[in-house]
């Protein structure tokens, strides 16, 4: 019985270890915002490294031992601050995890933490303490780490194996991408809505858990300044100034905003519809893109010919543009002048293209013209195919409108996979997925030279919400590419006319 409490105690114990370890390791697991100095791993690769007449050659750190380039690497963020886990360690010379000492695995370990990677990086995007792997032997086979930047501009790295000390030709001949080690607080967000007695301001940070500080005053906010806890109101033209600080990470940039009280709606994507009718909204009948077209009121779904993006131009004033036309909305006047027609109407300079925009009652809104005053109005009969106008009168009925906000378009690229280095004559094929809340009209792939001349493209019309690079019938060709650097760029476009640039990206073709 003994024997058996004793079997049992030593089973609890060793799971409550494990579970113990468990939490330990995963508290403790590496991810960006770890208190990383850019000057201290530096200033340890640099020590790494002794002049040896005109040169300079590797010094191995004894507490490490000498060590390969991802082990070099991994010394330098280690004595900068990145911290250890269970995936990623050092115990003693010869007891160090494979990410610690394998390039491959350093990579793939830095990818799923959560650390930035840029895969065309210029000079401009490298800077102290950044890890730079290298495309070699099928994958990321070679690191280095930037100890600083030349009188030049150039990035300097040090790397082992092959000794590299402050080589300004930091690419080295191969494929490159960079980790960036620096963590920087996400700016804060400023929100302004119409309130009773002024603006109500909201401010927010995607850096979870980060502080805000902020000023009402124009000056630049401190950690002295008011923080921000919870939304407040200002009753004044002013300037909210805003920043964000979070432990262990660069504080955000400052961001600004002016606080216009004539400003009732933040630019955006709107649905008009009347205050009296949930489903309907005004916009242009059969999608059409005719010029000084009447709009009515029309079934409100996701068609695009309903949205409008509301513009704001200052001094109360805003433009509201039709997303399928890119037209503006319009007062085309009659001969009377008390009344007129809602158009959508292309000249953007257009002062009958100015409207103002006014809070009315229940979160509804009233809509006047600035040239003539007057107000956007559908009258009495809130039904499909009913046009819109203008009247100079102010009515109970018909005059006010809830300014519904809405989507505007969310046209991506995922699964997307692309070349990074090719042996000539190989052939390649692209895939991933675009997908959009609208039609994909257009998508163009192509590639150039060195030089930037175009070498082969292709255009695909999918006229889908949702189109795979896998069934374009003429696909790119990359087997016909000669040696030397290619980039691949691939654009697409929407119903909306939204032109995206969803790829441009490096890469090699080798004998």
């Amino acid at each position: 019985m003994r024997h058996n409490l004793s079997v049992k105690k030593w089973i609890t114990l060793s799971t409550l270890g494990i579970l113990l370890s468990f939490a330990c390791a995963k508290s403790a697991e590496a991810k960006p915002g770890d208190a990383y100095s850019a000057d201290k791993a530096a200033k340890y690769a640099d020590s790494c490294f002794k002049k040896s007449g005109s040169t300079y050659v590797i010094n191995p750190n004894p507490k490490y031992g000498e060590e390969l380039c991802a082990g070099y690497v991994s010394q330098c963020l280690k004595e900068g601050g990145m911290e250890m886990d269970e995936n990623w360690y050092w115990n003693a010379i010869g007891d160090s995890s494979g990410s610690w000492r394998i390039s491959k695995q350093l990579f793939s370990y830095m990818k799923e933490a959560g650390y930035s990677i840029n895969y065309s990086p210029t000079d401009e995007d490298v800077k102290k303490g950044d890890v730079i792997f290298y495309y070699t032997n099928n994958g990321w086979g070679h690191v280095a780490i930037c100890v600083g930047i030349s009188e030049n501009g150039k990035p300097m790295v040090n790397a082992y194996n092959k000794p590299h000390y402050h080589s300004t030709y930091w690419t080295m001949g191969y494929k490159t991408c960079v980790v960036s080690m620096e963590s920087v607080t996400a700016a804060p967000k400023i929100k302004q809505t119409a309130d009773e007695g002024g603006k109500k301001i909201t401010l927010s940070t995607d850096t979870a858990n980060a502080d805000i500080y902020y000023t009402t005053n124009g000056k630049n906010p401190t950690t002295s300044s008011q923080k921000y806890t919870k939304p407040f109101v200002v009753n004044k033209n002013t300037t909210v100034k805003a920043y964000a600080v979070y432990p262990s990470y660069k504080d955000s940039e400052v961001v600004s905003c002016d606080i216009d009280m004539q400003k009732v709606l933040e630019n955006g994507i709107y649905y008009l519809k009347p205050a009296d009718s949930d489903t309907l909204a005004l916009g242009a009948a059969f999608s059409s893109k005719q010029e000084n077209l009447p709009l009515s009121l029309l079934s409100s779904n996701a068609e695009y010919n309903r949205k409008f993006k509301l513009t704001y131009q200052g001094n109360g004033n805003y433009t509201m543009t039709l997303l399928h036309s890119g037209m503006g909305l319009a007062e085309k006047l009659y001969t009377s002048k008390t009344i007129g027609s809602i158009v959508q109407e292309k000249s953007s300079s257009s002062q009958l293209q100015q409207w103002t925009v006014s809070v009315a009652d229940n979160g509804t809104y009233r809509i006047q013209n600035t040239k003539t005053n007057h107000y956007l109005s559908i009258g009495n009969r809130i039904e499909a195919d009913v046009f819109g106008y203008t009247n100079k009168k102010k009515e109970d009925i018909g005059q006010t409108w809830s300014m519904k906000a809405t989507s505007a378009s969310n046209l991506k690229l995922e699964g997307y996979t692309a070349p990074i280095a090719l042996k000539k004559g190989k052939k390649f094929v692209l895939s991933g997925t675009l997908s959009s809340n609208y039609s994909i009209k257009s998508i163009k792939i192509t590639i150039t030279d060195a030089s930037g001349k175009t070498e082969a493209t292709t255009t695909v019309s999918p006229n889908a919400k949702k189109y795979s690079l896998t069934s374009i019938k003429n696909p790119i060709s990359f087997a016909s590419l000669e040696e030397g650097t290619h980039t691949i760029t691939i654009t697409a476009y929407d119903t909306t006319k939204c032109v995206k640039n969803l790829v441009k990206q490096n890469f090699r073709v080798d004998s």
